[in-house]
């Protein structure tokens, strides 16, 4: 399958996807977005595991999960989507799933030794990070 790898130094946690959004609601969402961590302290994550979206027969987006820090960073993000509701963002359906996407499936042509290798790796910790802070992001999907 041909995948479009993420560069390593874009590789990063979503807390919340917020399309677009204009500078003045840019400030409104760092205002929010302080008060939602305030009461939290940096912590450890630890990545567990390889996994695709929507599911690993079907990949889509090839992520990393978080097994370490998984609550707290539900608990962050559910505070976030609290606060981003006050001032009219609308809140995410789908329950959250602290990833590390890798990289998004561009033809499935050849899909099979991609899902393969995905299956095969069975790593249980794949490695540790310091969550010490959080950036707001402008996301520009390339082809």
């Amino acid at each position: 399958a041909h995948v479009k790898w993420v560069e390593p130094d874009n590789i990063h946690l979503t807390l919340k996807f917020l399309g677009y959004i204009t500078k003045e609601e840019l400030e409104k969402v760092k205002l929010a977005t302080r008060e939602a961590l305030r009461p939290f302290a940096p912590f450890e994550m630890g990545v567990a595991r390889l996994g695709a979206f929507p599911k690993i027969n079907y990949p889509r987006v090839i992520w990393m999960g978080i097994n370490k820090g998984r609550e707290v960073l539900k608990r962050i993000a559910s505070n976030l989507e609290e606060r981003l509701a006050i001032i009219g963002f609308v809140k995410e359906k789908r329950p959250f799933s602290p990833h590390l996407t890798l990289g998004r499936v561009k033809s499935s042509k050849g899909r099979e030794r991609l899902i393969e290798a995905l299956t095969k790796v069975e790593a249980t910790n794949l490695g540790k990070m310091s969550a010490d802070k959080v950036s707001i992001m402008k996301s520009q999907l390339t082809p």
